[in-house]
């Protein structure tokens, strides 16, 4: 998946080429190196729904939060908070009916598991 990066530098905005945050961002995409990720602007940041969003919590203390765009809306995706990993949400559905557990870290705990937008959200 692609990761947002937020950057709080108040000059970040002004080094972007148009007024046009989503196209900024789109342009940032398609020139990504391997390894690159391309940043957020505050504006763009204001323009997405949250369900447009996932955040992934840092796994220990002092590591940031990790931000994923769902780039495609009609895929569902699915985490798992016990081991942080995202999946499609079909392939993980699958996997959890034939397992009963998540098919990385194998937690069967139900509370762990949170489904994303579009998929109907879990308790």
């Amino acid at each position: 998946g692609n990761v947002l990066t937020f950057d709080d530098s108040h000059d970040f905005e002004d080094k972007l080429g148009t007024d046009d945050p989503l196209a900024d961002f789109q342009q940032q995409l398609l020139s990504a190196t391997e390894g690159q990720h391309p940043k957020c602007s505050k504006k763009l940041l204001k323009l997405l729904t949250p369900e447009e969003v996932l955040v992934k919590a840092g796994r220990a203390p002092g590591i940031p939060p990790r931000y994923f765009r769902l780039m495609m809306p009609d895929v569902g995706v699915v985490t798992c908070s016990n081991c942080g990993k995202l999946f499609h949400e079909e392939d993980f559905e699958l996997e959890y009916l034939k397992q009963g557990c998540c098919p990385f870290c194998r937690t069967k705990d139900p509370d762990d598991i949170v489904w994303a937008y579009p998929a109907i959200q879990g308790n």
